[in-house]
């Protein structure tokens, strides 16, 4: 198996070249994510007996299958070789931080953390990318005075937006938001369908992009897979130039492909992409309390951060002086967190002595009352660690305590769906009060509680583990046997 670049510019079979995992790590097969990039993408997804997405490959007379944390487990597996050759000999790599998009909900993080572990990581922390990124800013060029730093991360597959007060050692996260199925790989797509549109009218071909022939079927991916390298690698130089032309011999039944893109064709046909970008940005000022004029700086994460449009969306609504993108945005986030790792295994650096870093949960926890209304426990933005606590009222029977995450509040099963258990009644038939406790500890594990308000030594208590067992378990099988 072959990872990162290597992989992505490789002109084999495009049903066996796999990317943009991470937006569906953690969701099930039926996510409409999960169908969206069913959709769009050059590799076969399948659904699993559990109901998870699993990538089929095709590898000579077999076909196998692969779900997103053994997939994700690959290239965590090549960071880790890449460190330990960097080392030198006899290095052994078995700890790591792990960055996530600060928006990652429960399954997504707790699937993270069975890909490191199937990679033989042992996951110190799980450290939220847009934090990382503040981190590596702060140590490369601190600050005297407090300030209010907004991260704006806007990737490949994933944006975040994190608030953060930072005064000297000390980084508080204030509020986040995010979409986390955003970024540049709907740049990408976009440039694709106006390809592909421009071609049909200059040509008269009008293509069929889901053929039945499974050798037609084959053909269009790779065709496809080409044009979407191509655009990706123009959208790039567009950052620079104001025109640029997507060219490539042959394309389509024997005819070239040519089309000319001038930089305000590219921010029109990506309008859309910018303008909910800029409403998740609002959003979270927002809910942080905050206006553009409290942020004292705005730091640019993630490769499509340089795109000019971006930068001029966000400069006329912090003023251009606000915007820093002084650091790498490709490398702050991992850098950010290899200092993580070093303040956890205590290296004596000076710099980061009596550093302090707090976060936030990015999403409502809460339980579904009996109308399936999702009643809040821990509000979205609240400072972990934490614990709150909430009397509801039984009429004497089983209750089930369904727990989930998300901000639907008219609606429970809209949200993220995280564990349940049942509490036994005192009496049968006669309501009682039951006190149910939510805490999410040191290592961001959150245990969820029952208690009879009537008889104290009457409670129930679920632990929402920070990885999926089974999957785990499974898949440390199948490597140890070397099935994959």
């Amino acid at each position: 198996m072959v990872v990162g670049h290597t992989a992505k510019e490789s002109d084999d079979d495009p049903m066996r070249i796999v990317y943009n995992v991470k937006r569906f790590i953690g969701r099930e097969f039926e996510d409409p994510c999960v169908q969206k990039i069913k959709q769009d993408s050059s590799f076969k997804i399948l659904k699993n007996n559990e109901g998870d997405p699993e990538v089929e490959i095709r590898e000579k007379s077999e076909s196998k299958t692969y779900t997103a944390e053994h997939l994700s487990s690959k290239v965590l597996l090549k960071l880790k070789a890449n460190a330990e050759a960097f080392l030198g000999p006899n290095s052994k790599v078995t700890k790591a931080v792990v960055s996530v998009p600060a928006y990652f909900n429960e399954s997504q993080r707790r699937a993270t953390i069975a890909a490191a572990q199937i990679a033989g990581l042992d996951v110190l922390q799980l450290q939220n990318e847009p934090t990382a990124a503040a981190l590596a800013y702060n140590f490369q060029w601190p600050s005297e005075s407090s300030e209010m730093v907004l991260v704006f991360d806007l990737g490949g597959g994933t944006f975040d937006v994190s608030i953060l007060k930072i005064h000297g050692t000390k980084i508080l996260v204030q509020a986040v938001g995010g979409d986390d199925y955003l970024g540049g790989e709907d740049i990408d797509l976009e440039l694709v369908n106006y390809c592909i549109q421009q071609f049909e009218k200059t040509h008269g071909i009008k293509i069929d992009r889901s053929p039945s022939d499974e050798g037609m079927k084959k053909k269009f991916k790779r065709q496809h897979l080409r044009l979407k390298q191509l655009c990706e690698k123009k959208k790039k130089s567009l950052s620079i130039d104001t025109e640029v032309t997507l060219s490539i011999d042959g394309w389509y039944c024997g005819q070239d492909l040519r089309v000319t893109l001038t930089r305000e064709k590219f921010e029109q046909l990506n309008a859309s992409i910018f303008t909910r970008a800029m409403k998740v940005l609002d959003r979270t000022l927002e809910t942080a309390n905050l206006k553009p004029k409290d942020i004292d700086k705005v730091v640019l994460v993630g490769g499509s951060s340089r795109i000019p449009k971006v930068k001029q969306l966000l400069a006329a609504k912090f003023s251009k002086h606000c915007l820093q993108d002084k650091i790498n945005p490709d490398e702050s986030v991992a850098y950010g967190a290899a200092l993580q790792a070093a303040i956890l295994n205590g290296v004596a650096e000076q710099k980061l002595k009596g550093i302090i870093i707090q976060n936030v949960i990015p999403m409502s926890i809460g339980v579904e009352l009996e109308s399936g209304k999702f009643s809040v426990l821990i509000a979205k933005n609240t400072a972990t660690p934490c614990e709150q606590e909430k009397v509801y009222k039984t009429k004497g029977s089983t209750v089930v305590i369904a727990i989930f995450e998300g901000e639907d509040m008219n609606r429970a099963a809209s949200n993220y769906w995280l564990g349940k258990f049942e509490f036994e009644p005192t009496i049968n038939g006669v309501a009682e009060d039951i006190k149910v406790t939510t805490k999410i500890d040191d290592e961001g594990i959150l245990h969820v509680k029952a208690i009879s308000m009537s008889d104290a030594t009457r409670g129930k208590e679920i632990k929402i583990l920070e990885n999926r067992s089974r999957l785990f378990k499974e898949c440390v099988k199948k490597t140890q046997k070397k099935e994959w």
